[in-house]
């Protein structure tokens, strides 16, 4: 089954078992020869950890550094060597406000911390990262790094099907120097996107009515608020995009992902991004309304999609799911509604698929 044609090739993992769980050839509209797809690793080149700190493109100054970030000087890594980095940030996270365009910097540039794009108290965000960046966690001990798209808020990370943008952990590049996706699971806490579309579940005010502007919930592991009642509302635009090695539990109740879509609304364009080798679920979906198109995991150890409070979005079928050899993927998707009161005819999480 020809799923992707060449030129929108964006994977990495090892050789990859092509199978959408549940469908049977009837289902599918091209069922093809049953030959699995294989998917080439990019090569590693070398260098380690003390490669990758004494890099050649690392910033020396400010002057360095692109429009939208500061310098920064000796930061830690988890192998224990210091480099610097252009970071969107100070150390530990903080907000971006107004609206900041990243020019392309051929050095990743730094995540440490949460990192909101907005800020709770009212101020907005607008994001605008180039095609091919790559951006590296510091993923430390005891700091959790993840990217937050607050409500009301937006981004606007636009690869290209030869130019991914990456977002990656430091023990990514400190094992060869390379983004390639051959780390461990759960070096950081991923991306987290907040909208205010409907939701059928309000944690906030659990007295407030299901798809109102007063259903909102609060996102687990510190990701902010969501939800309410403008169903085209729209968080940005994320197309060829690779999040690699995130995911954090921190209880069976209270997880990261590789990707949240938090009460994201259909105004959302959201396509050809991929989750690979995350430490908990894939995608996962709270309440919203946007539709995705070719989405892709490899190697969850959890679920690939899932949706507790998914919402009405459409999703495209053109899914690629693989359990690599190291991981244990519980199921591919796992959609449902989560209503503790009664819904008042209000429910929404009817996802569809096509």
């Amino acid at each position: 089954m020809k799923l992707f044609s060449k030129h929108r090739s964006l994977f990495l993992a090892g050789s990859v078992l092509a199978l959408v769980a549940g469908c049977t050839d009837a289902d599918v509209e091209t069922p093809g020869d049953g030959t699995p797809i294989v998917v080439n690793p990019i090569p590693p080149s070398g260098g380690g950890a003390s490669g990758f700190a004494g890099r050649s493109t690392a910033p020396t100054s400010a002057a360095d550094c692109p429009n939208g970030t500061m310098f920064l000087s000796n930061v830690a890594l988890p192998s224990g060597a210091t480099t610097n980095f252009c970071s969107l940030t100070p150390l530990g996270g903080g907000n971006i406000v107004g609206t900041v365009n990243v020019p392309f910097s051929a050095d990743p540039i730094l995540l440490s911390g949460t990192v909101f794009v907005g800020d709770a108290g009212g101020a907005s965000g607008d994001l605008t990262i180039a095609a091919g960046q790559q951006f590296i966690s510091q993923s430390m001990t005891g700091q959790v790094d993840l990217l937050v798209v607050s409500r009301g808020s937006t981004m606007n990370a636009v690869g290209t099907p030869t130019q991914p943008i990456i977002f990656t952990s430091a023990q990514d590049f400190e094992d060869d120097g390379m983004p390639n996706g051959t780390s461990g699971t759960g070096d950081w806490g991923g991306l987290a996107i907040n909208g205010s579309a409907p939701l059928n579940e309000c944690t906030i005010d659990p007295a407030a009515t299901p798809g109102s502007d007063a259903c909102r919930q609060n996102g687990e592991g510190g990701s902010g608020e969501f939800g309410g009642a403008d169903a085209a509302d729209s968080s940005g635009d994320f197309q060829y995009i690779r999040v690699q090695h995130a995911g954090f539990p921190f209880t069976p109740t209270n997880e990261l992902n590789g990707v949240a879509l938090q009460g994201v609304g259909n105004g959302t364009n959201f396509e050809f991004v991929q989750v690979h080798l995350g430490a908990d679920d894939g995608f996962e979906w709270f309440g919203g309304t946007v539709n995705v198109n070719n989405l892709v995991v490899t190697g969850a150890n959890d679920d690939s999609l899932t949706g507790p409070t998914a919402g009405p979005g459409r999703f495209n079928l053109r899914w690629l799911y693989s359990s690599l050899a190291t991981t244990t993927v519980s199921k591919a998707t796992t959609m449902a509604t989560r209503q503790t009161t009664p819904c008042r005819g209000r429910c929404r999480a009817f996802p569809t698929s096509h």
